[in-house]
């Protein structure tokens, strides 16, 4: 039994830590170096370390400019 399918038994309408896997492992894979990736890919698909993700409206950027 993995991690995933404890949270997801408890939480019914969906785990909130598939952010992490969805987003910062993505990311780490798609757009980290080779060095980056072995130091972290594997952490963040073991949900030893958990990361975030934010977005902004392109709208808001292009007022701050």
């Amino acid at each position: 039994m993995t991690i995933n399918s404890v949270i997801g038994s408890i939480l019914k309408d969906g785990n909130p830590f598939h952010i992490s896997t969805l987003m910062f492992a993505s990311a780490i894979s798609g757009q980290g170096t080779p060095e980056q990736q072995e130091a972290w890919l594997q952490r963040a698909l073991d949900h030893k370390i958990l990361g975030t993700y934010a977005q902004v409206r392109a709208e808001v950027v292009t007022e701050l400019n």
